[in-house]
């Protein structure tokens, strides 16, 4: 469905705008303008783990070769679409291009930071760069917000990591894994990779004991898999997905920011290798991580699905 949407069909918008454009200017630029929103959509809010992340910038060199050959292809015709092709045409690409701009949206609207008090941490991985996955504070570019609504009972059980970002390793081709959707979790960049304290803290709680999961299953049974939380001052960091046997800390255990602490695996709910990071107030007794989400910043930045992030 991923190079559906990121792949095929902007391949095939393309196509049209240079091959096969509408008689009229009036039903090409409405074609021109939806292609560019569904571009901009897919740039934004498409998750790049299968293509590489760059791709999003070929495409507007490649939209504006294709909208100079349509528009040599397409002769002049004034006035409203003509037929009921034409109007068919025009309709279908107002309402892709509508679509397309709610997206864009989201995604922008998830740009921005949440209201109130965050919280400031030290990056959890070693040198390397890495892709947001989830991150950000709207659905359309964090999936993890979708423990705020009230439609499935079970979300209030982990309601802290609304504001939660995954991060998954790139390598030089800037692709997440070797091979196309490896079922191997080892296969994937960011397994095995160390996972490092990302405060000064306690440990309140360190699980494991849970398998990683093959590619594309998930453990119905834990949501975090092997994890730990680490008591920051007033917040508490959770940290998720370790690969079973890596976890070195204990609960009671004092940490230093930037010290070992596990290493990434596939473990819990799941379906690709990547770490899950949030912030959250104390959660209940019966449910550690249902306490209130907070935002997270990393050197100052407030991390959103595809930003990159590097460390040396």
């Amino acid at each position: 469905m991923v190079i559906v949407l990121q792949v095929v069909l902007p391949v095939l918008l393309l196509a049209g705008i240079a091959r096969f454009p509408p008689d009229g200017k009036l039903g090409f630029w409405i074609q021109v303008v939806a292609t560019a929103l569904v571009l901009f959509a897919v740039a934004l809010a498409g998750l790049w783990l299968e293509i590489p992340w760059w791709l999003a910038n070929v495409y507007p060199i490649v939209f504006g070769v294709c909208t100079v050959l349509g528009g040599k292809r397409s002769p002049w015709k004034p006035g409203l679409p003509s037929g009921v092709p034409g109007w068919i045409h025009a309709v279908a690409f107002t309402a892709l291009g509508a679509f397309a701009a709610n997206v864009i949206v989201g995604a922008l609207l998830g740009r921005l930071a949440p209201s109130g008090e965050s919280v400031d941490l030290a990056f959890p991985l070693g040198s390397g760069t890495y892709l947001v996955v989830n991150g950000g504070s709207d659905l359309v570019v964090n999936s993890n917000q979708r423990m705020l609504s009230d439609a499935n009972p079970r979300f209030a059980r982990f309601r802290g990591a609304a504001h939660g970002v995954d991060l998954a390793a790139l390598d030089a081709m800037g692709l997440t894994a070797k091979g196309l959707s490896p079922a191997d979790p080892k296969a994937h960049h960011i397994f095995g990779r160390e996972v490092r304290a990302p405060c000064d803290g306690e440990v309140i709680l360190a699980e494991d004991g849970h398998r990683d999961m093959p590619v594309g299953e998930t453990d119905r049974d834990s949501f975090a898999g092997n994890h730990a939380i680490i008591r920051c001052g007033r917040f508490e960091a959770v940290l998720a997905h370790f690969t079973p046997g890596s976890l070195l800390v204990k609960t009671g255990d004092a940490v230093k920011s930037g010290a070992p602490i596990a290493k990434v695996g596939n473990s819990g709910a799941s379906d690709a290798p990547h770490l899950h990071i949030h912030a959250q107030r104390t959660g209940s007794a019966l449910s550690a991580m249902s306490g209130e989400p907070v935002p997270m910043r990393f050197g100052g930045r407030f991390l959103v699905r595809n930003d990159r992030q590097s460390v040396p």
